[in-house]
């Protein structure tokens, strides 16, 4: 999908760690009782980077990242709850439903602001985010564990494929990966990296998120003309494997 302006396998690899760092950084991030506050790698209008989401009402979603012209970037979106306007529930399970119309969100209003170096864009985000420091939760430790499995994955991933770097697919889905990033080259190749949580962890992987899931392999597979790989590794395994260890060329 063109609009979208997938990354490149290698812009990811060198990107995603760069925000993650530059977040955990800041004195304010989340130290012992985490915080209420989801973290996702996503692309939106051509910008890739980490979305973060708090679990607090009124807070803005923010989204860390840049667009192809490197610039450090935060985009801001609040949401305007009013009264819903359209179709309503008037029974569940054959009781009527109170008339009372629920507040819901709605009209999202974006805000984006560049930055000249990713240290004054982390310490905004935090500016904005540091209401849902007082509302401790798992989410922000559980995310940040999804966060460095993701990233070295790719890493991994970007190793096996350096001679293609296709592009990768975030679409913003914490479980994403649990159902296969897909990643496309130039030349029509396509592939996919699949997270597979252990069976400890999760015992429904559609219910297992990347960002929860701490344990379990990836399966990195890929298929171009003349080349084919196949190649799987545990969520610990080091970004910097030989890759002259792996079968690069089952050629068929």
């Amino acid at each position: 999908m063109e609009p979208l302006l997938w990354p490149p396998l290698s812009v990811a690899s060198a990107l995603l760690p760069l925000i993650r760092r530059e977040l955990l950084a800041d004195a304010r991030a989340p130290r012992n009782d985490g915080a209420m506050i989801d973290v996702c790698a996503v692309v939106e209008d051509g910008m890739l980077g980490y979305e973060l989401a708090p679990h607090v009402d009124q807070l803005p979603f923010l989204i860390m990242g840049c667009t192809p012209d490197n610039i450090p970037r935060l985009r801001r979106t609040t949401f305007d709850p009013k009264y819903d306007r359209g179709l309503r529930l008037a029974t569940l399970q054959g009781r009527r439903v109170s008339a009372t119309r629920p507040h819901v969100r709605r009209s999202p209003r974006q805000e984006e602001i560049l930055y000249a170096d990713w240290s004054t864009a982390a310490r905004y985000a935090w500016d904005h985010l540091e209401p849902a420091l007082a509302h401790p939760g798992p989410q922000w430790e559980s995310a940040m564990h999804g966060c460095r499995a993701l990233e070295n994955a790719i890493a991994v991933a970007s190793l096996h494929l350096a001679q293609w770097d296709p592009t990768i697919e975030f679409c913003g889905l914490a479980d994403q990966a649990v159902y296969g990033l897909p990643l496309r080259g130039r030349d029509g190749g396509v592939g996919t990296l699949t997270f597979r949580p252990a069976e400890s962890a999760a015992q429904d992987a559609t219910r297992a998120t990347t960002s929860r899931a701490q344990h379990g392999t990836w399966l990195l597979t890929w298929k171009s003309p003349g080349s084919m790989i196949r190649h799987e590794f545990s969520a610990g395994a080091p970004a910097h494997a030989d890759s002259g260890e792996v079968p690069r060329d089952a050629r068929g």
